[in-house]
């Protein structure tokens, strides 16, 4: 996560994650980062984030873990309450909790994700009308699967079942 923030340009980034990552560990309550206009920001575009990222378990063309990620930096930033219900959520809790750990994920869930993906792709493929359209869900997906594939593999006992 820290290479992730630190990309952005956040400075104190791999202090921040250092600390966010030790209170998440010993299971404290982290008080918000920012205050009023900052910490209402973070909060709605966690909001937004999380909602694109429900959207994008049925759409292909929206990459869930990204936006997952994403929402749980922002409510790293604006609301420790939201930030330890989305880790510990049934749905999205293990993305966060592997990702924070660098464990991978496992080559039955690249697998799965890998057939769920092309399999939508292919579907919307049917009902585009526009060739150019087919041609970018095309890159689009080449693109996920070599992120996927690039992803460290990981053992079924390292990964984690529930934060």
């Amino acid at each position: 996560m820290a290479g992730l923030l630190a990309a952005y340009g956040d400075d104190g980034a791999q202090a921040d994650v250092a600390r966010a990552d030790a209170e998440f560990a010993a299971g404290q309550q982290a008080r918000p980062r920012f205050g009023g206009a900052k910490r209402i920001g973070f909060l709605v575009a966690g909001c937004l984030s999380l909602a694109l990222a429900a959207i994008g378990v049925a759409l292909p063309v929206l990459p869930t873990t990204p936006l997952v990620l994403l929402a749980a930096i922002c409510f790293e930033r604006s609301s420790p309450r939201l930030q330890a219900a989305l880790a510990q959520s049934r749905l999205f809790g293990p993305f966060i909790v592997n990702y924070r750990k660098h464990t991978g994920i496992t080559i039955r869930r690249k697998v799965v994700t890998l057939i769920i993906l092309w399999a939508g792709l292919i579907t919307s493929s049917f009902f585009v009308p526009y060739t150019w359209i087919v041609a970018v869900l095309g890159v689009i997906g080449l693109g996920v699967t070599t992120h996927i594939l690039l992803i460290k593999t990981a053992s079924v006992a390292k990964v984690t079942a529930q934060p």
